[in-house]
């Protein structure tokens, strides 16, 4: 059997990594950062001509970066969230139609509302929140894990259907809107959404190992397995 790298060392050449890319990430645009400027900019050492670099950093680059991580760390956590729920590693949130939902939130408040980064941001929430809730409630009354799969696998369906509906009554500029939102785009974060998303994160992220450990303590005490998150 082939043993298992120790978590520690490989946490921290991931951590490494991270700060590599962000460093790169904040570097590199349309306006190059040299690398060994980053420090003096962000400690406020400026040497002659640096002013316009560091409101670039500060205003534009940083604010993305620190949310891109932000998001890929809420990714994680879900994603993890819903293994221990399967108890399957391959699972993860569009199974279950959540990642359906939060489009078809995101997709109706674009084309229907025109309203900016927050209320689509609240809109993909409610959506993802809604299909959820709907998964969850077939899965439960049915059969189990089973039926929560076959659940996601109709919201995946109808979402999809309704999103096909929205794409086609959007006007060009919306249709631009929805790419670049599908693609992941970032350039509307600034230090608003990021303290936002922050907050939102925290509040989602935090109570998930404190659930995972009371369950584990459940099925200690029964000698069973965990129910799942």
């Amino acid at each position: 059997m082939q043993e298992k790298l120790p978590p520690q060392p490989v946490l921290l050449v991931l951590m490494a990594c991270l700060i590599v890319a962000m460093m790169g990430a904040s570097a590199h645009g349309a306006m190059s950062i040299p690398w060994s400027s980053l420090p003096r900019l962000l400690w406020g050492e400026l040497q002659p001509g640096e002013a316009l670099l560091q409101k670039v950093l500060f205003d534009i680059r940083l604010p993305r970066v620190l949310f891109s991580a932000l998001t890929g760390a809420a990714l994680a956590i879900t994603g993890v969230t819903m293994q221990a729920l399967f108890r399957n590693p391959l699972a993860e949130p569009g199974l279950v139609g959540i990642s359906a939902g939060a489009a078809l939130g995101a997709v109706f408040a674009i084309v229907m509302t025109a309203g900016g980064f927050l209320t689509v941001a609240a809109a993909a929430f409610a959506g993802s929140l809604g299909a959820t809730f709907l998964a969850y409630s077939i899965g439960r009354r049915y059969s189990g894990v089973a039926g929560l799969l076959l659940a996601g696998i109709a919201i995946n369906t109808v979402a999809g259907s309704a999103i096909g509906v929205f794409t086609y009554l959007a006007n060009d500029t919306q249709l631009r809107d929805l790419t670049f939102w599908s693609m992941g785009s970032l350039a509307a974060a600034d230090w608003k959404t990021f303290f936002a998303g922050a907050v939102d994160g925290a509040a989602g992220g935090i109570p998930v190992p404190a659930v995972a450990h009371s369950q584990r303590l459940a099925a200690g005490r029964t000698g069973g397995r965990p129910s799942g998150l």
